[in-house]
């Protein structure tokens, strides 16, 4: 699959044109007169098995099979859209990762699986009807200035002490503390990249728009604290909709009254996209936290998470509350057709899909913004230093 191809199945711009908005179109130079011999053989086969079926004496099962065949038929082309889809839209990750620079970070962001309270040793009875914990994560990158590059890598001076672990347990943590140092698919193997991880955790709350923004109001002022120079960034998300919703999307100048950075744009996977970086954080802070049971501790409440995952290296974890105010709800017509959006001071831009046509423009002014953003207040965090970790030059991935 490719921007532009003479196959028209391998043509992400022609495929992805929308046929009804000229704004989401893209003009291409090239002629569609080339065939796949992979795709044209899957076609044949499919022709042979009607052909097979039309051959049945039995009306009543040679109706039921070409119904089938139909069925299928239509899946196995939506799993190929699927895919033309995810490998276009990961080119918006790719470019923003190149143009990484001092003062703008890039941001992914993910909901984990709800952590079930779990202690070293309990009953049967105690298993059920749990309430989980939720937890945020947040991954950043950022690009390593040249002169601090070498100075914010982790030595093994640095490391938590493992000596309370028991053989098997300091072999579980080394494998889980090189998936979380492994590094992440990068355009440019010189540029020295550095990544942290924010984790928020919560007794209770609502898994909606506002608790998002109230992490990334979060995040955004402990960037800020700690790299006063940075000034933009650029945000990742799947397609949930406490991500891909109007008080989320336009609080961008919100936002940038109360820390300080302007988020620039806005992307989004296309579902079932693979697992990211969150993700791999995800397993490695569950294999440390089983670690920490096994020592006969429990973890049942989101301070005691937060003492369990403190060995994680790279991260910075927060155990939180939010203070319910904002209840204002606002809606933006459209909204799920924007997959790609663009901030500027004047105007937003949206796409489709990434940078297929020109983008539809609102100005600031015809639509509406949220005016407050819910106080997230941190009632625990452990006390170790949490420092970047640089990323590998001889590899330079950045996990997508």
């Amino acid at each position: 699959m490719q921007r532009e191809s003479t196959v028209p199945d391998h043509c992400s711009t022609f495929a992805l044109s929308d046929s009804n908005e000229k704004l989401w179109q893209q003009e291409y130079k090239h002629h569609h007169n080339d065939k796949c011999e992979r795709c044209e053989l899957m076609n044949e086969t499919f022709s042979a098995i009607e052909l097979c079926i039309s051959k049945i004496g039995d009306s009543a099962l040679r109706e039921l099979l070409s119904h089938r065949l139909k069925h299928h038929v239509r899946i196995i082309g939506e799993w190929k859209a699927h895919q033309l889809r995810l490998v276009h839209q990961d080119h918006a990750r790719t470019e923003l990762l190149q143009q990484l620079d001092e003062e703008t970070v890039f941001l992914y962001i993910d909901w984990a699986m709800k952590w079930l309270p779990v202690r070293y040793r309990e009953a049967q009875r105690d298993f059920f009807a749990k309430r989980g914990l939720s937890w945020h994560v947040s991954y950043v990158i950022r690009k390593a200035p040249i002169d601090q590059s070498l100075q914010s890598s982790l030595s093994p001076s640095e490391l938590p002490s493992f000596s309370q672990l028991t053989t098997s347990q300091k072999s579980d943590v080394s494998k889980s503390e090189q998936l979380s140092s492994s590094p992440a698919s990068a355009p440019a193997p010189q540029t020295p990249y550095q990544h942290k991880t924010f984790v928020h955790v919560f007794d209770q709350c609502v898994q909606n728009g506002k608790t998002v923004l109230s992490i990334l109001h979060h995040v955004l002022l402990r960037l800020k604290e700690e790299f006063p120079g940075i000034k933009y960034a650029h945000i990742r998300a799947d397609n949930a909709g406490c991500y891909h919703g109007a008080e989320v999307l336009l609080s961008t100048s919100t936002l940038y009254k109360a820390t300080g950075i302007w988020i620039k744009s806005m992307d989004f996977c296309d579902p079932q996209g693979g697992k990211g970086p969150c993700d791999r954080m995800t397993a490695v802070i569950k294999c440390l936290i089983r670690c920490f049971i096994n020592q006969k501790n429990i973890c049942t409440t989101a301070v005691e998470f937060c003492k369990a995952a403190s060995y994680t290296k790279g991260l910075e974890i927060h155990a939180c509350t939010i203070d319910v105010q904002n209840v204002e709800k606002i809606e933006w017509t459209g909204i799920s057709s924007f997959h790609n959006i663009q901030y500027t001071s004047d105007e937003v831009r949206v796409w489709r899909s990434w940078k297929i046509g020109e983008g539809k423009t609102f100005k600031w002014s015809k639509i509406p913004a949220l005016k407050s953003i819910n106080v997230l207040k941190s009632i625990f965090t452990p006390s170790q230093k949490c420092l970047w970790i640089l990323e590998s030059k001889t590899n330079g991935r950045l996990d997508s």
